[in-house]
């Protein structure tokens, strides 16, 4: 996996770091290249204590940050997860939504 190799550059490890959104707490930060993907870079950071995942910020212009409490939680999916509700039905399409995302397509 391309990932996993330290060489790939992937994923690089940028030590122990703090956030200004999360006072008291240091973090083990990594920055995540996502551009042969087709998405934004990352910089994900796993709390010293816990070794949990707990945020993820992306490096573009809208720097979205996701946090995840207790981190990554599994889950089991089905089919039936993913259908929209009848109330969704008549929603009308931004017709300036890319439906293009780098290598994905919708």
């Amino acid at each position: 996996m391309k990932a996993a190799d330290p060489s790939s550059g992937i994923m690089t490890y940028l030590g122990e770091k703090t956030l200004d959104f999360a006072e008291g707490e240091t973090f083990y930060a990594f920055h995540v290249d996502n551009s042969d993907f087709g998405g934004p870079d990352q910089e994900i950071y796993f709390n010293t204590q816990t070794k949990q995942m707990e945020y993820a910020v992306t490096d573009d212009s809208q720097e979205i940050i996701i946090h995840t409490e207790n981190g990554p939680q599994p889950a089991t999916y089905t089919d039936a997860d993913f259908v929209l509700p009848a109330a969704c039905d008549n929603v009308p399409v931004n017709p300036d939504f890319p439906t293009t995302f780098g290598q994905f397509t919708f």
